[in-house]
């Protein structure tokens, strides 16, 4: 009976653990058209975030206060940060997830479109080889009757091998397209796996000054170790919305809209 009680409390465990979130990853944003994730995108006003997350500004706003005053304006200090953390790190996770797609999509075409071009620009060659030599038969003196039919074919082969090298060169266009989806997508990556570990360290620090009643750690010393890594994650950002705006810039006429959508970080 003893084993029977275990076993359904360690069935309970599992299912209230595991559905949740199965639940959760199933509900989860997935395949998003890169021209529509804007209004997903959480605007920041980039001069308040810097101001935000600037350690001058923090010492200064603190400069005199009583202790206990200091300490409630460093948590709300704190709670800006985390929010602004976590709209950046939702902004580039929306590249991650846009890219990462592109990605995939991409590599299951990139054996096709590599073989295809090389029988592409073949057949091209020999268009241009057959009109050349449909050329030469023209000028000769016992094809005079067809020249102008050989001069024809000849031009037709020409067109025609020009619509493929047209093509190839939007091969090569869509590999310097790939080329800065991985950019975007490495880029936002970095970005992420620093902000991650700021969100800790500001959880850490957040719960230090609410259980430090007798105020043993001084403001100071917390808002030192809060800004350690804020510069860094800045510069992560302001590299990962670069590069998104390259890589949609294909997507999106309107620059704007990219600039509204991730903040002017420029």
């Amino acid at each position: 009976m003893n084993a029977q009680i275990w076993v359904w409390m360690l069935l309970g465990c599992i299912v209230t653990l595991i559905v949740p979130r199965l639940f959760l990853y199933l509900a989860r944003l997935s395949d998003p058209f890169p021209e529509e994730i804007h209004v997903l995108a959480r605007p920041m006003d980039w001069k308040i975030v810097k101001t935000t997350l600037d350690l001058n500004d923090a010492r200064q706003e603190i400069l005199g206060s009583d202790p206990n005053v200091a300490r409630r304006m460093i948590r709300y200090r704190f709670a800006t940060s985390q929010e602004y953390l976590r709209r950046m790190e939702h902004n580039v996770w929306l590249i991650e997830l846009c890219s990462g797609v592109d990605q995939r999509d991409a590599a299951k075409a990139k054996t096709a479109m590599v073989e295809d071009r090389r029988v592409s620009l073949s057949d091209a060659n020999g268009m241009l080889e057959g009109a050349e030599l449909l050329e030469s038969d023209a000028r000769l003196p016992e094809n005079a009757d067809e020249a102008a039919e050989l001069k024809m074919r000849a031009s037709n082969l020409r067109l025609k091998a020009e619509e493929v090298f047209a093509l190839t060169r939007t091969s090569e266009t869509n590999q310097t397209q790939a080329a800065t989806m991985l950019e975007a997508l490495q880029a936002a990556r970095r970005f992420r796996s620093a902000v991650k570990l700021q969100l800790v360290k500001l959880d850490v620090l957040s719960a230090i000054l609410h259980l430090d009643r007798l105020n043993l750690v001084s403001a100071n010393t917390v808002l030192e170790y809060w800004h350690r890594g804020n510069d860094t994650v800045l510069c992560l950002y302001q590299e990962a919305s670069s590069k998104a705006s390259s890589y949609l810039s294909v997507y999106y006429e309107d620059e704007e809209l990219l600039i509204q959508a991730w903040g002017s970080a420029g």
